[in-house]
């Protein structure tokens, strides 16, 4: 009976450590579902916190002006900006051509209106000569030639 009891005594001692040790194991198993738990929880919440995050940038996109439109905003600046250019530049250059063409006359028409006053002097003298010799030619009794070249002499300055 000895036997017996301390083959119980074993089984009870076995049986005891089996069910410490499938405790244990138990123990452990529920632990990682509890880790396998908090990653999944944790999977989660980062999944949607990217979806709140790609949502917004969604948004924002949408609120921002498309790429195309500022481009084309842009070459409407541009085409505002040509057009004011040249507006300047036409009205600029018909300012300076105003202001050449007043400076133009300030300088021409003082050295034309002298030229011109020389020019009919100088018209008039020699008209006023021609008639001189022609009057000495004209009167009776003269020779033509030693008149002439006499009347030249005094008459030209020569």
């Amino acid at each position: 009976m000895l036997d017996w009891k301390k083959e119980n005594v074993r089984r009870l001692e076995q049986e005891e450590l089996r069910g410490n040790a499938e405790e244990a194991r138990q123990m452990r198993k529920e632990e990682e579902q509890r880790q396998y738990k908090e990653l999944l929880l944790k999977i989660s919440a980062d999944q949607e916190e990217h979806r709140r995050i790609a949502e917004e940038r969604r948004q924002r996109a949408k609120e921002r002006p498309r790429l195309e439109g500022v481009i084309a905003q842009l070459r409407q600046q541009n085409a505002e900006q040509r057009q004011l250019l040249v507006g300047l530049l036409d009205e600029n250059c018909n300012t300076a051509s105003i202001k050449a063409t007043k400076f133009s006359r300030q300088q021409i028409q003082p050295k034309v209106g002298v030229q011109l006053y020389d020019s009919r002097k100088r018209i008039l003298s020699q008209q006023k000569a021609e008639n001189q010799v022609h009057n000495i030619v004209r009167s009776p009794g003269t020779r033509v030639e030693s008149v002439t070249r006499n009347q030249e002499s005094q008459v030209f300055g020569s």
